[in-house]
């Protein structure tokens, strides 16, 4: 990639990103973009653009990781035990 198209990403890209949207919401919105998804994460990642302002953006904080079923399961089960006897 050139830098005058580089260039002309960070222009488009990086104004979004700073509103809140998400790399996905880039791409779906801007097909002109030519890149995918992942290429675009791999450059906020690898602070392509910190020649251009977009300093220190880390995308993981804003995901959360789903739990899985497995996990659900493990975190409602509730562990009951009878009462204990006191001896005089």
């Amino acid at each position: 990639m050139t830098y005058e198209e580089l260039k002309s990403l960070a222009n488009v890209v990086i104004p979004l990103i700073k509103a809140g949207q998400s790399s996905y919401q880039v791409i779906t919105n801007h097909p002109e973009l030519n890149i995918s998804e992942k290429n675009l994460y791999n450059y906020i990642e690898d602070s392509v653009f910190r020649e251009f302002g977009f300093l220190d953006v880390d995308l993981r904080i804003k995901t959360k990781k789903e739990k899985t079923v497995q996990e659900e399961l493990v975190s409602s089960i509730v562990i009951i035990l009878p009462p204990v006897k006191k001896e005089a």
